[in-house]
């Protein structure tokens, strides 16, 4: 095992690839050029040959050279095609920014051919994870390495794939580290995730300040977050997802679990932690995508909170808020909800809460259970127990009640409780 860093040294040289002896053939053919993105996607940009005659090449190759130049595809502009009487030339329009294309014909007679395909100058730059020079020590990490983003080094925005080049080319690293201080940005282009996979129970920590999306794919691991990028509105400083994910721990940053963009698949978390290294209120700021459920069935995961901000967009099966604000937004809560301390739960989604066989919903200290701000009317499954100055806002009475009792004082007096239930309800106050 050794310890390896990317460090983001690689000079820039723009991409050359150039196609020689071409052999316009006759009769009805299309050329085909694709581009790969980096999420997989292709564009392919097509000329068709018209006519039965044996026109001249070097016609076939300025059609195509204008089809491409003019093609809107992102991945397509990125590259700036030319030609000569029997070549055609693709070169990428910025230093250290590589493509991927291939070249294909339909039939024809007289055998079309784009002839032999040559890089005449290979892609180097410092944004490429499987380039040599971009490793401390010019070594690529391979299975069993240590890896690590260093603060001062580059983005890392291209060799994304699981292709055997790309980030998923080994399947038990033994840390991941985006060590503090390190400002690129993680995967992102062509909307593709940058793919890591790490052995069982290894390291997988975060504390980079650039925007980030990362797949761990099948690793199980319990990733811990430090630090992210601070997003605008509907973004995400680490967007992440993984199909093994135990437990993770987010302490500070914004973080998005299985969310937008390059999301796929199903992201697989059993337990979330949302804690705090230096503001309990605003350190944390979480999003659990609608796709998230737990490792082993299709429940959601489990929440647990001391600070910070939590959005669901998904059922989770249990919330523990002991500080912070959470919201659920999409679905319910099917298992136990405790409110402590200064936690506080907006019920904004129209569903019913703690509806399991063996749920309970408790709420001590300060804590304050919101119905305020949406109107449709949520089911509440269990008796909520309150033990302390807690508050119940319901303005608009769209609480429906199905437990006995609706509320259960615990010990405390009703002056104890600020109990905002709406108009024209009935309220029946009996001995516990």
């Amino acid at each position: 095992m050794a310890v390896k860093k990317f460090v983001g040294n690689a000079p820039a040289i723009k991409q050359v690839n150039t196609w020689s002896g071409v052999a316009r053939g006759s009769g009805a053919v299309k050329w085909y050029i694709s581009a790969t993105g980096e999420d997989g996607s292709i564009s392919r940009v097509v000329y068709t040959q018209v006519g039965t005659s044996d026109p001249a090449t070097s016609l076939l190759l300025a059609n195509f050279t204008s089809l491409w130049n003019n093609d809107p595809s992102e991945v397509v502009q990125r590259v700036t095609a030319s030609h000569t009487s029997i070549a055609l030339t693709l070169t990428a329009k910025t230093a250290g920014v590589p493509f991927r294309v291939a070249a294909t014909t339909s039939s024809g007679s007289s055998t079309p051919t784009w002839g032999t395909s040559t890089a005449t100058t290979s892609n180097s730059g410092p944004n490429v994870w499987h380039q040599a020079e971009n490793w401390d020590g010019e070594v690529i990490a391979a299975d069993t390495d240590s890896v690590t983003v260093a603060a001062g080094a580059g983005s890392i925005l291209y060799g994304l794939t699981s292709s055997g080049t790309g980030a998923a080319q080994t399947t038990a690293h033994t840390q991941f580290v985006v060590d503090e201080g390190y400002s690129g940005q993680i995967g992102g282009t062509d909307n593709a995730y940058f793919k890591i996979a790490l052995a069982s129970g290894k390291v997988f920590r975060f504390a980079g300040a650039g925007q980030a999306w990362i797949d761990i794919g099948s690793s199980n691991v319990d990733p811990e977050i430090n630090r992210t990028f601070t997003p605008t509105t509907g973004q995400y400083g680490l967007s992440l997802k993984g199909t093994a994910i135990s437990d993770i721990y987010i302490n500070k940053g914004n973080v998005g679990l299985g969310v937008e963009p390059g999301n796929t698949g199903t992201s697989r978390v059993d337990n979330i932690n949302i804690n705090y290294l230096d503001n309990q209120a605003s350190d944390a700021y979480v999003t659990i995508g609608g796709d998230t459920v737990q490792t082993t069935t299709t429940k959601g995961p489990n929440v647990v909170q001391t600070g910070g901000y939590c959005t669901a967009h998904t059922c989770t099966i249990g919330v523990t808020v002991d500080a912070g604000v959470y919201t659920q937004k999409v679905g319910g809560i099917t298992s136990s909800i405790l409110l402590r301390g200064t936690g506080r739960l907006n019920t904004d989604s129209v569903a019913s809460y703690a509806h399991g066989t063996d749920a309970l919903i408790t709420m001590a200290d300060e804590a304050v259970l919101d119905n305020s701000r949406t109107m449709g009317t949520k089911t509440i499954s269990k008796k909520i127990t309150v033990k302390g100055p807690v508050t119940i806002n319901d303005p608009n009475a769209k609480f429906t009640y199905s437990a006995t009792p609706d509320i259960d004082l615990d010990q405390i007096n009703m002056a104890d409780v600020t109990l905002n239930l709406g108009r024209n309800i009935t309220l029946v106050i009996g001995a516990s």
